[in-house]
């Protein structure tokens, strides 16, 4: 506490464990903000083993190597108090990142936060919904939604990242549009269980999913080894294979009245007769089936006489 500095306070682990602070000084315009967290999860329920961090992406040289690197810095956290609620200064107009975690390790990134003066803002958190196999030890599952009622932005991204084996030490994380840039600043993410990784980030740039997109990737670091994650979101245009060899359309076309023959002589002979060569005459007005339709029109003129025998006996 000191007059040159609004109050702040961090979360330390243990007695000999080091931390930074960032400090807010009392000249720069804030405001007290109160979060109120809403689990409907029932994991980050327990105010005693529920931590809830207020973090902001900084760029700087950590490892003193000489390269920059991209992550988010805890500003502001503690564990929760008994009502549930974290209260806070923050500058006004910035955006923040919020994130909370318990005791198991588990951690949600709840998406950012603009701060827009002193309020009251409850936080919820939901449920997670994940599918799909681990074929390379984890999984990465990335989702376009339209925003809460009442937020600044149109639509975020939701992703979830999970090892179920736990050999993940790391993520980077990164977010970018069809052109290149970045939605999402590239930061490092540190992953210590086996719970899934789960983020919120809003799309504070005009999109539009119907003719924009957005690639989410994630480079995780499993066993000492650099593994990619990517998925692309929005209007994802359709993969093409090119134009199909005429022979090969042909042949399929053939194959297909075969089909059609064998399928309907097993339910109905005289059906056979009478359908199989109409489905042959439409490929062949479509261009698709090489059958002369001299050839067509005779066997369905057969076909209706086959019928009528059928019929008559």
């Amino acid at each position: 506490e000191n007059a040159d500095f609004v109050y702040r306070r961090i979360l330390i682990e243990s007695a000999i464990q080091t931390s930074e602070i960032y400090v807010l000084p009392s000249s720069e315009p804030s405001a007290q903000i109160r979060f109120q967290l809403r689990d409907d999860t029932g994991r980050f329920g327990d105010s005693a083993n529920t931590r809830f961090f207020v973090e902001k992406p900084i760029t700087r040289d950590y490892d003193n190597d000489g390269t920059n690197e991209t992550r988010y810095q805890v500003i502001s956290g503690d564990r929760l108090g008994a009502d549930g609620e974290f209260p806070t200064i923050l500058v006004d107009s910035e955006r923040y990142r919020l994130r909370v975690e318990n005791d198991a390790g588990e951690q949600r990134v709840l998406g950012s936060y603009v701060v827009q003066g002193a309020t009251t803002s409850p936080i919820p958190i939901g449920s997670i919904e994940i599918s799909g196999d681990t074929e390379q030890g984890a999984l990465m599952q990335a989702t376009l939604r339209e925003a809460p009622d009442g937020a600044s932005h149109e639509h975020e991204v939701r992703l979830v990242y999970v090892d179920p084996e736990g050999e993940t030490s790391e993520i980077d994380v990164s977010i970018t549009n069809g052109t290149g840039g970045q939605i999402r600043p590239t930061s490092t993410e540190q992953i210590n269980s086996t719970a899934a990784y789960v983020e919120t980030y809003p799309i504070t740039q005009p999109f539009n999913p119907e003719e924009d997109t957005a690639t989410v990737e994630i480079v995780a670091t499993r066993n000492f080894e650099q593994v990619t994650f990517e998925e692309q979101l929005g209007d994802v245009p359709p993969i093409d294979t090119g134009p199909l060899p005429q022979e090969l359309v042909e042949l399929a076309a053939l194959a297909s009245i075969l089909a059609v023959l064998g399928l309907l002589v097993i339910i109905n002979p005289a059906m056979a007769a009478l359908v199989t060569p109409g489905y042959a005459g439409l490929l062949v007005v479509l261009g698709l089936a090489p059958i002369p339709m001299f050839g067509v029109v005779l066997a369905g003129l057969i076909g209706v006489l086959a019928s009528v025998a059928s019929r008559g006996g």
